[in-house]
């Protein structure tokens, strides 16, 4: 019906990537060791808090840890390859410093970890 052809559309249109508003898992977290199990889990109490609010209000943020023990470029394809919309890279030295690594379909950036929340409603 109508709601397939809708679907098929927005699928074409946008090559799979969804808007982040939609994509059924909007974030992943990549770990590049197990030493940074304790950094992440900081992350993951601010994706917890994330409520977006445009296009959709009390949209909760959809995400999941990636701490399987496969090297970094692998998790990455991986995620790629599921169309998630914002990957968060997390090491040793970002957990050292007080940031994360945030890719997107625009590029790779460093941002501070107060910052992070900030960053993601304004994807």
């Amino acid at each position: 019906g109508s709601y397939e052809r809708f679907m098929a559309i927005l699928l074409e249109k946008t090559a799979g990537w969804l808007p982040l508003w939609l994509a059924p898992e909007q974030v992943r977290i990549l770990t590049i060791n197990d030493a940074v199990a304790e950094y992440a889990k900081k992350v993951q109490s601010i994706l917890d808090n994330v409520v977006l609010m445009e296009p959709l209000k009390y949209n909760e943020l959809r995400y999941s840890l990636d701490d399987r023990n496969e090297s970094l470029g692998r998790k990455i394809r991986d995620a790629v390859e599921l169309k998630v919309p914002v990957l968060i890279i997390v090491g040793p030295r970002d957990a050292a410093n007080g940031q994360v690594s945030v890719r997107t379909k625009e590029g790779e950036k460093t941002i501070a970890l107060t910052e992070l929340e900030s960053f993601l409603k304004s994807v």
